[in-house]
């Protein structure tokens, strides 16, 4: 008599960008450094157009990590919050 192999639990999947947001409001030591280009309009509510406008004029910066572009969270912020202030 066969027995079956034990069925193994799969990992819930979550949408990356919900699932990380939630945990840093929880733990902000949570919070990523640097977020995918990509994932930019989801987080920051800005296009990718405009990061590489504000790239081109020497504002922010675009890093590359393992062949994808991303952005480090703070520097972003610091635009964000300078762009919101009348900077």
């Amino acid at each position: 008599m066969k027995h079956a192999p034990p069925k193994t639990m799969q990992p819930q999947q979550h949408d990356d960008v919900t699932y990380i947001r939630q945990s840093a409001s929880v733990d902000p030591q949570l919070s990523p450094i640097f977020v995918p280009l990509k994932e930019a309009p989801k987080w920051f509510g800005v296009s990718r157009d405009t990061i590489y406008r504000q790239r081109k004029m020497g504002r922010i910066k675009i890093y590359k990590a393992g062949g994808s572009s991303v952005l480090k969270v703070s520097e972003l912020q610091r635009w964000i919050e300078h762009t919101h202030n009348g900077g």
